[in-house]
């Protein structure tokens, strides 16, 4: 066995380079379906990365329900008797105030916008605006405090910002005790480019800095990176801050989002609840065109279903490209059977069986896909992590490289298993030659 091995071995290399345009033609044939496979999947595992990285520090037992337009009062009583556990109600103003704006250069200016969230007391959690979407996040206070209830009584004209709002508007400095003042311009939603004037007396204090979390690190990068390339000469860094619920509700309401935000101890509590919540959510503001349910179930949902769609088209294609390819390669197999009738006759009349020959032309076909797929999987890696870098620079859209065993091995297969499934019927083929034929074909 093991020198039939190396007989078929020496045979491979000597019909490879005897007949190297049918070589290349082979390679290049499973060279493109492999690299389409590969470099696709590499580019949706590293999308399906940065998605689950984007909810990695998300809540998993907390949910929110919340609706444009906000919450009528009614509608507060009927969340607050939902379940035992009362949820911490509020509302946001999606207005992108301008808080700050700065010269980074001479021709270089960079503006501060703020989305508005009221809150009413500390919590595990907290709500952060992303793109017109509430979602949860860790409220960890990283210096100074968080809003008291005494704020909300008295109306203190305080604020809490986090980290990288911190780092952004006072840098290498202690931002407690800061102002930020909303009074001077508004941008309007619908137009840019409208400024207006805000509310009077409106300096609020900073009394606290939380944790930074995906969204805000996510704008700062932005950020960054259009200043490395100086592809605008104005720039936005957008950011979430949190005062006392009563001034929202006073003096916020240009475009006002309610929201009612749930906490549990325990895991259970929070599964034994959920469909409790999420029913209300679809069903009792359903006519006055309801609200939005959202938790860390959700969020990983749509994360799966978009990556589901993403793998299906890329099956699809992929299968397309590997058929049409190994159909070529087969026409090729068959042709080089065929002039090598002689040496097939050589070999019967010496003893080698259909096995032997079958055998000899399936090995002839996995060593070329090996040769392609192995090409393929690391031109694949090259092009995906260019592509990353790339769109990232143009597109600002988050991509996590993503290179494992299974983007290595899972290509390396279906190159494997497409040469042996076009070279079987060529090797049947082949080994099915009587001598006597051959030797009349000759």
């Amino acid at each position: 066995m093991l020198y039939k091995i190396k007989l078929f071995s020496r045979t491979i290399i000597l019909n490879g380079f005897q007949n190297k345009l049918r070589t290349v033609l082979s390679i290049t044939g499973i060279f493109i379906g492999i690299l389409l496979f590969s470099y696709t999947n590499i580019l949706v595992d590293s999308f399906y990365n940065a998605k689950m990285y984007e909810i990695e520090d998300m809540p998993d037992q907390s949910m929110i329900i919340y609706k444009r337009g906000g919450f009528q009062q009614k509608d507060y009583e009927s969340l607050n008797a939902l379940i035992e556990n009362s949820p911490s109600l509020g509302s946001c103003d999606l207005s992108h105030y301008l808080i700050h704006s700065k010269k980074l250069e001479a021709n270089i200016t960079l503006d501060t916008k703020a989305d508005i969230v009221g809150v009413n007391g500390s919590s595990q959690s907290i709500v952060t605006v992303d793109d017109r979407i509430l979602h949860i996040v860790p409220n960890k206070i990283m210096d100074g405090r968080h809003i008291s209830s005494l704020d909300n009584l008295l109306e203190n004209k305080v604020i809490v910002i986090d980290k990288v709002a911190a780092q952004i508007l006072f840098p290498n400095e202690n931002p407690i005790g800061k102002v930020i003042n909303f009074s001077h311009y508004t941008t309007n939603v619908e137009s840019t480019d409208t400024e207006v004037d805000a509310i009077d007396n409106a300096d609020y204090q900073i009394v606290g800095v939380i944790g930074s979390n995906y969204y805000s690190e996510q704008s700062k990068s932005k950020i960054i990176n259009k200043i490395n390339s100086q592809k605008q000469e104005k720039l936005e860094f957008k950011t979430t801050v949190y005062i006392p619920q009563t001034i929202v509700e006073k003096e916020f309401a240009r475009e006002s989002v309610g929201f009612a935000l749930w906490e549990f101890d325990t895991k259970r509590d929070f599964i034994d609840n959920r469909a409790t919540i999420k029913a209300s959510a679809d069903s009792s503001f359903s006519d006055d065109g309801g609200a939005i349910f959202n938790d860390i179930i959700v969020e990983e949902y749509n994360i799966i279903q978009q990556i589901q769609d993403y793998r299906s088209l890329v099956l699809v294609v992929t299968l397309f490209v590997c058929l049409f390819s190994g159909l070529n390669n087969m026409n090729i197999y068959f042709f080089s059977i065929k002039e090598r009738i002689g040496e097939i006759a050589i070999r019967k009349s010496l003893g080698a069986s259909r096995t032997d020959i079958i055998f000899q032309f399936v090995c002839e076909g996995i060593g070329v896909g090996f040769i392609a797929s192995v090409i393929a999987i690391i031109a694949s890696v090259i092009l995906g992590f260019i592509t990353i870098q790339v769109v990232w620079y143009f597109f600002e859209i988050n991509l996590i490289f993503v290179f494992n065993a299974k983007s290595m091995l899972l290509p390396l297969l279906v190159g494997l298993l497409q040469s042996v499934i076009f070279t079987l019927l060529p090797s049947f083929y082949g080994s099915k030659i009587l001598v006597t034929e051959a030797l009349r074909f000759e």
